[in-house]
């Protein structure tokens, strides 16, 4: 009989699982490239898009304190694009702490501006003061220009401003960002505009004596900017609208376009005039720096994402291309990734910008954006992305950007679980990357993707290489530990794992993240008590449980401080039981359920107390906690493996319990059709039903489990046994016996399945035979299976314990075999074999091989 131990995989500890690392790499990866599609939102001036983006992760309760900073500085850049000053200088009051001095001042002076651009000056001027350029980003660089060209505009010096105006204009990290800045421009100089009333009335002479006329223009604009600048906003808007609609006037397209854009400024843009000024002059279609600003403009008015994507789908759809027509894809799919029901859109206009305009300044981002909206799908397209991070990669020459592109595409296979194909990539990112910090934290993933992959001893070379050259922080060299140590206890190196730990925690901590700290430290005592050595641990245990009830409440954050004091004291009751005080144990366990009773720990109690009672021999109390389980915790995914262990506890009770673990096992199967524990509660059930003799019932489970899991790992499991049950009730019909020696004829050649499984097919193959008394093919077949386990020492000394009693089951038989065909010698050299390979029967063996001799002796 074919029997399977029960996996324990689905209650191990979750701290030790791949989706509770201490900083889940994947999550990483995933706000990773959330961050960078806010980044690439500020780039082309959609500041509404990278406000949404900051914001979900801002608002974030699990985001990771070391990304906080960061994620705050951002969504501050995306609020100040917006104009929302209010709630930017909120957000950096709540948070004194931010490191980044530079961003921290010119945000400050950002928000000055914003809320009193007329007079802030002093605020400006004392917060630029303390403002290093060199240690501003691309996306911040722009604003610094803009603030120093306000000031110089303030203090009367307009060569000087138009200077830094311009600086603002060309540092600009994309020419989205360019026009974006021009229109701050713009508004600024309609803030400083003269309030003079006779030069008034002087460029009003001027424009009118030229009326009709090109030359018309700038006495035009100035006239209307003088209007603003005293108040008279109706006049101005009067003037431009009486001018626009002269359609004999002079006015070339360019200077229509900027009358437009001059009127949409002027109205405002969080006015629907405003909005609706700009909508006219980009619908136009006029191929004019006035119009690309006017898109930019559109792009950063918060809350009328809706009414730009109309007009963008309206515009797009015209069978005359607009002049603008890459710029108006390229914004549609920016605004499309933000919305996760509109990904394929984003990814159809990416594809067609890289495929017709493959000379577009912002060709690298739609690169980034075909990745993005790959990995925005559902389920993500991993591939897919790594392909099109492939394609920017082949445009780029500079080293550095080469090396963070192979740290991307590294990230798409680590987050296919692909890790070899991981470890490529990052380990062209990490030896070309100068300096490292460049591509981030790879070489953490570098390590894991080794680890996962099974290059176990190469993560361990480069954790201790890492270290010793100080290039792996020590919070990114804890998680490498922890990683390690979980896949060396995985290997059965539980000790190597151990060791290592306890010289890690025996460090300086200080700059290791709390959390990751304590997580260690408990799988240092985990470990331990694994390995059999529970000195000490209770008192370990205190003092960790003693650290988290005095941390700060923000230092762990509720979730994770809950998760970890549960798992702590799961781990106390564990190591209370080891040292047989089993009645504090179960004080623990009730703790852990009534003050945790929705988290993971309190429901793998049940599975700790259950292990206690069937340690001691109580099966009947070892199943009932488990039944108790599914019926308080019935919607939980452990509920399948808890029915599966009561079933085996039933069995244990003896045979008079079959029926009910039969039962158990039958509920598992229709309650649970998905879980992965049906085949094995199938073989199972067939298993007992054949203990009960009820060999019927169990070929029809075996031949249920063999068409409704045609490519199961184990399917030759449930082929083997049906083979039995076929024997067991042919009796003396020949067809049925000949079906079941196909079945066991197959298997016996079937290189792919374990050599176990072959002995044990082959053996009962040969029985059969023995049945139908064709003794010379038994005599072959067990030949056969002899032939290439016992007289195959390499393959002999592989053999499990299970191998090794099919193996010396069919010896015997073959040598009885060989006894009656009066073969006495090679019988003697077959129980040789199995003496020297100390196979079962050894003592068995060696009195025949006495008897035979004895025989033979004269």
């Amino acid at each position: 009989m074919w029997t399977f131990a029960s996996s324990q995989s689905a209650v191990a500890a979750p701290l030790t699982s791949d989706a509770a690392y201490v900083t889940d790499e994947v999550a990483a990866l995933k706000y990773d490239w959330k961050i960078e599609a806010g980044r690439a939102a500020l780039r082309s001036g959609l500041s509404a898009t990278a406000t949404d983006i900051f914001s979900s992760l801002y608002e974030d309760p699990s985001l990771p304190n070391g990304d906080r900073a960061d994620i705050t500085l951002h969504y501050v850049a995306a609020l100040i694009a917006q104009s929302e000053y209010d709630r930017a200088s909120e957000i950096l009051s709540n948070s004194p702490n931010l490191e980044a001095p530079a961003r921290r001042g010119l945000y400050q002076a950002s928000i000055a501006y914003g809320k009193a651009p007329d007079r802030g000056y002093d605020t400006i001027r004392a917060e630029l003061a303390g403002v290093d350029p060199d240690a501003l980003s691309p996306l911040d660089l722009p604003w610094y220009y803009l603030l120093k060209g306000v000031l110089a505009d303030a203090g009367d010096k307009p060569k000087e401003a138009e200077s830094f105006f311009q600086q603002a204009e060309k540092s600009a990290a994309s020419s989205f960002q360019s026009a974006l800045f021009s229109s701050l421009v713009m508004r600024q100089k309609l803030l400083h505009s003269p309030t003079d009333e006779n030069l008034l009335v002087e460029i009003r002479e001027k424009f009118e004596s030229l009326s009709g006329q090109s030359a018309a223009f700038p006495f035009l604009r100035e006239y209307v900017v003088l209007l603003h600048g005293m108040g008279k906003d109706a006049e101005a808007i009067r003037v431009l609208e009486s001018e626009l609609a002269n359609v004999g006037a002079g006015y070339s397209i360019d200077e229509r376009a900027s009358l437009l854009l001059l009127k949409g400024l002027i109205l405002g843009l969080d006015s629907s005039a405003g909005w609706a000024s700009l909508k006219e002059l980009v619908r136009a279609g006029i191929d004019s720096e006035a119009t690309v600003i006017a898109l930019q403009l559109l792009g950063s008015v918060p809350e009328r994402e809706a009414d730009l994507m109309a007009m963008l789908n309206e515009i797009i759809s015209r069978p005359e291309p607009h002049p603008l027509i890459a710029q108006l894809y390229y914004m549609r799919c920016q605004l499309a990734l933000a919305n996760p029901e509109m990904t394929a859109l984003a990814e159809a206009d990416a594809r067609y910008l890289l495929e017709q305009f493959p000379g577009l300044s912002e060709i690298n981002s739609v690169y980034r954006l075909l990745a993005y909206a790959a990995l925005q799908r559902n389920p993500p397209r991993y591939r897919v992305a790594a392909d099109y991070l492939l394609g920017l990669r082949e445009q780029s020459t500079d080293p550095q950007k080469v090396a963070q592109l192979n740290r991307l595409i590294g990230d798409c296979y680590f987050l296919n679980r692909d890790y070899a194909n991981a470890v490529d990539f990052y380990v062209s990112a990490h030896s070309s990357a100068k300096p490292l910090s460049e591509v981030g934290n790879v070489l953490l993933r570098l390590v894991i993707s080794q680890i996962k992959s099974g290059r176990v001893e190469a993560a361990l070379e480069n954790i201790d290489q890492a270290d010793f050259a100080g290039q792996m922080s020590d919070a990114d060299r804890w998680r490498a530990e922890w990683s390690l140590a979980l896949a060396l206890q995985s290997n059965g190196q539980a000790d190597q794992a151990l060791e290592r730990l306890r010289s890690l925690v025996g460090r300086d901590t200080s700059s290791v993240p709390v959390a990751l700290d304590l997580r260690l430290r408990w799988l240092e005592a985990h470990l331990s008590l694994q390995l059999g050595d529970s000195s000490g641990i209770a008192e370990k245990l205190e003092v960790l449980l003693a650290r988290i009830d005095s941390l700060p409440e923000d230092a762990l954050g509720p979730v994770e401080s809950s998760r970890l004091k549960s798992e702590l004291l799961l781990l106390q009751a564990k190591t209370l039981i080891a040292l047989e005080d089993a009645e504090s144990a179960f004080d623990v366990i009730a703790v852990i359920r009534a003050d945790f009773s929705d988290l993971i720990a309190a429901k793998r109690t049940y599975f700790t107390e259950s292990a206690y009672h069937a340690s001691v021999g109580d099966f009947r109390a070892a199943q009932q906690i488990l039944k108790d389980f599914a019926a308080d915790y019935p919607d939980s995914d452990l509920v399948p493996q808890a029915l599966f262990e009561a079933a085996l506890h039933c069995q244990r009770q003896g045979p008079d319990s079959y029926g009910e673990a039969v039962v158990l096992l039958d509920r598992l199967v229709q309650e649970h059709p998905d879980s992965d524990l049906v085949y094995y509660s199938g073989l199972k059930q067939g298993d007992l039903l054949r203990l009960m003799n009820d060999f019927a019932g169990a070929q029809l489970v075996y031949e249920n489990l063999i068409n409704s899991f045609p490519t199961h790992r184990l399917r030759y499991a449930a082929e083997l046994s049906r083979a039995d049950c076929i024997a067991a009730l042919a009796q003396d019909s020949g067809d049925q016996l000949v079906e079941a020696t196909a079945i066991l004829e197959r298997l016996v050649d079937r290189p792919d399945l374990p050599v176990e499984v072959q002995i044990e097919a082959g053996y009962k193959w040969g029985s059969i035979l023995l049945r139908n008394e064709d003794f010379a093919s038994a005599k072959t077949v067990y030949g056969l299976v002899a032939s290439r386990y016992l007289f195959d020492s390499e393959n002999a000394a592989a053999l499990t314990s299970v191998g090794r009693y099919w193996l010396s089951r069919t010896i015997f038989s073959l040598g009885d075999l060989l006894e009656e065909g009066g073969e006495a010698a090679e019988a003697v050299k077959l129980y040789r074999k199995l003496v020297a390979f100390n196979l079962p029967g050894r003592s068995l063996a060696l009195s025949r091989i006495s008897q035979l001799q004895l025989a033979e002796s004269p």
